[in-house]
Formats: structure tokens, C-alpha cells, sequence
């Protein structure tokens, strides 16, 4: 019977050992983790900071090009765009008294051409597809006189 206490007591210290460990496997795993996520935040970081560099330098690229455009700093009414610095080019201004109207006329024209052609092309019904499929076909809107002509009913595969 003085085997029982020191088996009692090498069984706790196995049990003690077993948490102790577990508990060492539980750290590892979670700063496993956490080196993982670091790495991650890393790379995300490298990534931002290029993205930071190369908008650094197109921010630069476009304020090189915005100090050419001719502005009056006394004149605080024009605002930096380009139509402030298309507006203060006299050649170009010169050519818009001289063409402009006809430019806008033949805009006009265009723009009316094509809203024609636009609401043509949306009332235009569909085309038919039946068997005969010819050149003379009516379309969908009108299948009786379409299934006389091409000999389908309209519908594909007729």
C-alpha cells in the first residue's frame, strides 16, 4: 500500500505535464497565427507604401503640367481647370469666333441624325426567323403575313 500515494502523486505530475504541454501547443499555435497575420499586414503594407510612392508621383507629374497653365493670381473668379487655360488661349479663341457656330450646327445635325436613327432602330420590330428566312420577311409584329412569305410560323427552327 506505500506504492498508492507515489502513484498518485507521479499521476499528477503527468496530468500537470499534459496541461503544461497542452498549453505550450495552444501559445505556439496562436503566435503561429499571429506571425502569420503580421506577415500578411506586412506585404500589405509594402503594397500601400508603393502604391503611396507611385501616387506621390503622379500627384507631382500632374502639378508640373497644372503650374504651366497660365493663370492671373489676382484673379481669383477663374478656377485651375482646363477650360480656364483653354479660355486664356487667344489662337484658340480666335478660331472659336471664327468656326464655332458651324461647328455647333453641324453638332446640331449629328445629334438629330442620330436620335432618328435611334428611335428607328428602337421601333423596329424583330426580325423574323422562320424557314425560309427571305430578304421580304416582315417580322415578328406581322407572323401570319411572315409564315406566308418565308414559310415558318416566326419561330426558330420552322
Amino acid at each position: 500500500m506505500d506504492d498508492n500515494p507515489a502513484t498518485l502523486q507521479e499521476c499528477i505530475d503527468i496530468q500537470k505535464l499534459s496541461c503544461a504541454v497542452d498549453e505550450l501547443i495552444g501559445w505556439d499555435f496562436v503566435a503561429s497565427e499571429k506571425e502569420a497575420i503580421l506577415t500578411d499586414v506586412e506585404g500589405l503594407v509594402a503594397v500601400l507604401e508603393r502604391e503611396l510612392g507611385e501616387a506621390c508621383v503622379a500627384l507631382a507629374q500632374q502639378q508640373r503640367r497644372c503650374a504651366l497653365i497660365p493663370i492671373d493670381p489676382a484673379d481669383a473668379t477663374v478656377a485651375r481647370s482646363s477650360c480656364a487655360a483653354v479660355e486664356m488661349d487667344p489662337h484658340l479663341m480666335a478660331l472659336w469666333r471664327r468656326r464655332g457656330s458651324a461647328l455647333a450646327r453641324r453638332y446640331a445635325s449629328h445629334l438629330s441624325t442620330y436620335e432618328r436613327l435611334r428611335r428607328e432602330l428602337l421601333d423596329m420590330p424583330p426580325l423574323c426567323v422562320g424557314a425560309g428566312g427571305g430578304d421580304d420577311c416582315e417580322g415578328a409584329a406581322a407572323l401570319p403575313a411572315c409564315a406566308d412569305k418565308c414559310g415558318g410560323d416566326g419561330a426558330k427552327g420552322n
